[in-house]
């Protein structure tokens, strides 16, 4: 079998927590926010397989009745409960199991190479892809592929890295023509595959901004985030934090988001496609 690129484990604290959502992060906001922030209370738990996915062991699917569904970190569920993510929400709609393939920080390039592994290997019975951010690319390191994503290439360790190789990350992360270019390569060759559906945008399954309009202010304003915590418990998950170039409140989407998202992805199917759930 072709290597699965699968999340990244180096996060220190697996299984309780994973990427962007760490204990630091996690503790800050606690700290902050007191017992009526949901995540307070509820434990996120990051269950990954062999392959280093949020599923079951994939021996032990029922391939021809599955529905595998591809992207990003807003598919994996990061600083989501495991039936908060957009796959949990997938099964009430369809009635057929649905396999989390979310990887978080991967892009267009590392989303068709795993869709294309798993039709050969397990051939699910639908593939669906929510196409992550454009502004990334895989690279094979000495020891194990990374994930770069735009922010890494151009301001993170990867600079010295990456032009050692020959690539001029500013240059590479920045031309929005290459990078238009590449990534509809990567999503025309995918979508060729027999039983592949690209569900959302289709240019970025997750246009909306990670946050909500009455969570924004001029400053890092805690006492604003505890009078609306509602709203942030709706709408952010577990890593949220604030964005200051937004000036907003910020977090991978909460519960509420991926609700209304998952119903848009099922309109966004076409209906000989919604006729087979």
């Amino acid at each position: 079998m072709i290597k699965l690129l699968g999340n990244n484990q180096n996060s220190p604290n697996l299984p309780e927590y994973f990427g962007s959502d760490t204990i630091e992060l996690h503790k800050k906001n606690c700290d902050k926010l007191g017992h009526h922030w949901k995540y307070s209370k509820k434990k996120v738990i990051y269950n990954l397989n062999k392959h280093k996915f949020r599923a079951t062991e994939f021996d032990d699917e029922q391939w021809d009745r599955s529905i595998a569904v591809f992207g990003c970190s807003n598919i994996f569920g990061t600083g989501q409960l495991e039936n908060e993510t957009i796959p949990a929400l997938l099964t009430k709609f369809t009635d057929r199991p649905v396999i989390n393939m979310g990887v978080g920080g991967l892009g267009c390039d590392g989303v068709a190479h795993n869709v294309a592994v798993m039709k050969k290997t397990y051939n699910p019975f639908l593939c669906f892809v929510v196409w992550p951010e454009r502004a990334r690319f895989v690279y094979k390191g000495s020891e194990d592929y990374r994930y770069i994503t735009s922010w890494e290439a151009t301001h993170g360790t990867w600079d010295h890295e990456l032009k050692n190789i020959g690539i001029e990350p500013r240059a590479y992360i920045t031309s929005d023509e290459l990078i238009e270019q590449v990534s509809e390569r990567y999503k025309m060759l995918t979508e060729l595959l027999p039983g592949v559906v690209t569900i959302g945008d289709k240019h970025n399954g997750f246009s909306e901004v990670y946050s909500h309009p009455d969570l924004a202010c001029e400053f890092e304003d805690w006492d604003l985030l505890r009078e609306k915590i509602g709203i942030a418990n709706r709408f952010l998950s577990r890593d949220m934090g604030w964005h200051k170039h937004r000036k907003s409140w910020y977090g991978h989407l909460g519960s509420e988001q991926n609700v209304k998202l998952t119903r848009e992805f099922m309109k966004s199917l076409p209906k000989e496609v919604r006729a087979l759930m």
